[in-house]
């Protein structure tokens, strides 16, 4: 669904290393990565069925989003992607800290999400 959106490059589960400002290694595992006009859109999927479940869930996705915007330097674009539903609070909050979220009612908005973001050079808005 994504690489038909019109990225140039997507690849699920990558393993990315890097070295922090203290001079420590680190790596992380990104859901899905999308490249495409020299940009990055990751997209961090989440599965939980319980509410208690999912909004931890939700902030440890979102913390390590957070993370990896400010660790990368590039400014990525973030997304949250369920697979269950999101409701209108949260989905306010987490778009509040600058992540867009899409919930398993709204694929075909996120592949638009995705295609509008591939043919920009500017963030694409839900």
């Amino acid at each position: 669904m994504v690489s038909d959106s019109g990225p140039r490059c997507c690849a699920a589960s990558v393993t990315v290393s890097w070295r922090d400002a203290g001079g420590q290694d680190r790596h992380g595992e990104l859901d899905l990565a999308v490249l495409d006009h020299e940009r990055l859109l990751v997209v961090e999927c989440k599965t939980s069925s319980s509410v208690f479940h999912r909004q931890r869930r939700y902030e440890r996705a979102l913390a390590r989003l957070d993370r990896w915007r400010s660790q990368d330097g590039s400014g990525a674009d973030s997304v949250l992607l369920s697979a269950r539903w999101i409701g209108p609070d949260l989905r306010d909050d987490i778009r509040a800290r600058g992540v867009e979220c899409f919930d398993n009612t709204q694929l075909a908005v996120f592949q638009a999400f995705v295609r509008k973001w591939a043919a920009s050079p500017e963030r694409a808005a839900a």
